[in-house]
């Protein structure tokens, strides 16, 4: 039996939820209550090794939420900021160390997400609208 429930969803999570239900193509009550059965750690919470060995094994809500997950958008101002403080020459040792971090997670994100899209793939899902390929 199911139980009604009124809950606040932060409007990123409602944005994200709608894109995996698109490409999904499934309700986005069927992306939550997915999310609510298989919960997927954020790469940076999480051991990266083990998240890329056993993405085959993901449903498609799961695969079409790695697609669509990047990096915080603190992580990314903060990471933006860095390179551009690196370009101006002014990256002290520690901050060029934090950078190199936040560029090795940002890398693996993309591992993951190509990962994820040729799972999809395979398993008939349309893709072709999230490659960048330039035919010109």
């Amino acid at each position: 039996m199911a139980v009604d429930v009124t809950l606040s969803v932060p409007q990123d999570m409602m944005q994200l939820a709608h894109k995996v239900a698109t490409d999904a193509n499934v309700s986005v009550e069927t992306v939550l209550l997915d999310w609510l059965y298989h919960p997927i750690q954020k790469p940076d919470d999480t051991d990266l090794e083990s998240l890329k060995k056993t993405i085959s094994k993901y449903n498609p809500i799961q695969l079409w939420t790695v697609v669509y997950r990047d990096l915080s958008a603190e992580k990314l101002q903060n990471m933006n900021s860095l390179i551009a403080d690196s370009k101006r020459g002014n990256l002290s040792k520690h901050k060029q160390v934090e950078l190199d971090d936040l560029l090795h997670l940002s890398n693996e994100y993309m591992v993951l997400r190509a990962k994820a899209l040729l799972t999809l793939q395979n398993r008939g899902f349309d893709v072709s609208h999230h490659l960048n390929m330039d035919m010109d």
